[in-house]
């Protein structure tokens, strides 16, 4: 098993899991953000829930000032942390590492794979099932290992690295858990892995991490890019 199976297998309870099982797991963190909050919370009242299962590791993130009142009352009736968007929800302090982060647009949640996370972008009505339950359903994806080496110049920027990932792979990446390796990722600060993962969910991933150490286990397919490959394209 590689690092993506191998985190799903310890949510999941089992000692081992392969790609197209089907399978449990119990998410550590639930997101809810952008315009499905609300049809979200309907639907846990529909589904006939009467408490949010682990409220203490929900959190609602409402990209405006102007907080809903059934937003601010589902988040007070519940317990649920509610957060402004301006506020950072990634710290330094919080450990992410083999975490399962469930959240339900891709641009939220993308970004911790960056850290190790396992991401998981579920539909307003698997979300709202899982703020009953506390529990998702999944496919083991199958996995591609993209590894990355040699120096990036200062002119390689991370948005070049995306158009090169594009092109690349164009639409080959839909629903692949796919892991991202290699030197180079020696040179990209925090905010530009981030954005990287994020990326990667914008391609059709349906897992993307960053893994400095490779993939850890046996892969579906693995692709070698030298940075000398990648065209520069932010130059004017």
């Amino acid at each position: 098993m590689n690092i993506i199976e191998k985190g799903l297998a310890k949510k999941a309870q089992l000692d081992t899991v392969m790609p197209g099982e089907r399978i449990t797991v119990t998410p550590d963190i639930l997101m809810l953000s952008g315009d499905s909050i609300l049809s979200i919370i309907e639907e846990f009242y529909e589904l006939g829930y009467g408490i949010v299962h682990c409220a203490t590791s929900t959190f609602i993130i409402q990209d405006s000032f102007n907080i809903s009142e059934e937003i601010a009352l589902f988040s007070a009736k519940h317990g649920v942390n509610l957060l402004k968007q301006n506020v950072g929800f990634i710290t330094e302090q919080d450990p992410l590492t083999d975490k399962i982060i469930t959240g339900i647009e891709r641009r939220e949640i993308g970004e911790f794979g960056a850290f190790g996370s396992i991401a998981l972008h579920v539909s307003p009505a698997t979300m709202a099932k899982c703020l009953g339950t506390g529990k998702i359903e999944l496919t083991v994806p199958e996995t591609i290992y993209i590894e990355m080496n040699g120096l990036l110049s200062g002119n390689q920027k991370v948005e070049g690295i995306c158009a090169y990932l594009n092109d690349y792979f164009n639409d080959s990446l839909v629903g692949y858990g796919i892991i991202l390796g290699g030197e180079s990722l020696n040179h990209l600060d925090d905010e530009a892995k981030r954005r990287l993962t994020t990326f990667l969910y914008e391609l059709g991933g349906a897992i993307a991490m960053i893994s400095p150490s490779g993939p850890l286990g046996q892969v579906e397919s693995a692709v070698k890019i030298k940075t000398h490959q990648i065209t520069d394209r932010n130059r004017v």
